[in-house]
């Protein structure tokens, strides 16, 4: 179809979804037989092929196919299965004679606001910080929802296996929901100081109810998994002080990013205008299941983040 559509308006840019290039790829793989060592890529080589495979998108369209050839390709785990998926990747995308070439599916050349951080980015990112922090825990996007719908007598069994007093920090990452407006916003459950932090990347926007909320299921959560009542009079509700977006898109890259910094007490040193870099770094990091500590001062972020994974990806 977009061959067509280059024929009638040859000046018109098409650019390629990061998400449905992802399912298509797993599909394939899926159909294959190696979903299994894909989703155990810690433990079998084939699955951390399959996995580094997925890093392509990241890099320039020109570049694609010499990389795929010298890294990839003479990498090779020796199967048929796998000769097969890497025919199906030429075909499909890595030539540039292939149906969907790199100059459309190369993420560095989509539009900052193509990648539209959902629920399942958004909890997929979490559970990654949650599985590299032990001593952070985190609730997924739909906690707070159903604790507001249904109440705290319905989610208590969310905790069943699980104490969260036993976590330093404890994260809520909420999606307001209001007269067509969404909004990603973070509070974080600060056990060590007794704090209980509201994170907004809109400028003075504070949702108290929200804030209290958390507080009020602390308190019904301690009594029921410690048997004693939490000591209200110790504990604090806290608007953080953080970087502040500059448009309507960019809410759940700062939520992961603030998290994601929080999990390891690192200070914000980041801005607004970092955030078409940490879009690329977030996506990076949940096809590589790999979380990368950005060290840096707030000059040098970009050219770290593009440093960081590049040298990540020759090193396999």
């Amino acid at each position: 179809m977009h061959q067509a559509v280059f024929e009638i308006f040859p000046e018109t840019e098409v650019f390629g979804c990061p998400f449905h290039l992802g399912q298509a790829w797993y599909r394939k793989i899926q159909n294959l037989g190696y979903a299994p060592q894909f989703n155990s890529a810690n433990n079998d080589d084939v699955g951390k092929w399959l996995v580094h495979i997925f890093e392509l998108p990241f890099l320039n369209p020109e570049e694609v196919a010499e990389c795929f050839t010298e890294y990839f390709i003479a990498d090779k785990p020796e199967n048929a299965a796998i000769t097969e998926f890497c025919d199906y990747l030429v075909d499909s995308y890595i030539s540039n004679e292939s149906i969907f070439p790199p100059k459309i599916l190369s993420t560095s050349m989509a539009p900052p606001t193509h990648w539209y951080l959902n629920d399942n980015v958004i909890n997929d990112y979490f559970n990654l910080i949650k599985k590299q922090n032990p001593n952070v825990y985190s609730f997924d996007t739909y906690f707070y929802e159903r604790l507001k719908k249904s109440g705290y007598n319905f989610i208590e069994r969310w905790t069943k296996r699980v104490n969260i007093f036993s976590n330093r920090k404890v994260f809520f990452p909420i999606n307001i929901k209001a007269n067509n407006f969404a909004h990603w916003v973070l509070v974080m459950a600060d056990m060590e100081d007794q704090q209980v932090v509201y994170f907004d990347s809109l400028s003075n926007h504070h949702n108290f109810e929200i804030h209290s909320d958390i507080l009020e299921y602390l308190g019904l959560e301690h009594r029921r998994k410690l048997g004693t009542p939490l000591p209200f009079e110790d504990w604090k509700l806290v608007k953080a002080e953080n970087p502040i977006q500059s448009n309507g898109k960019d809410c759940g890259v700062f939520v992961c990013t603030f998290a994601e910094y929080l999990s390891r007490d690192a200070e914000f040193n980041f801005s607004r205008k970092h955030m078409l870099s940490f879009r690329k770094l977030i996506a990076y990091e949940l096809s590589t299941q790999q979380l990368i500590n950005i060290h840096v001062e707030e000059d040098h972020i970009d050219e770290e983040i593009d440093r960081g994974w590049k040298i990540i990806w020759t090193k396999k």
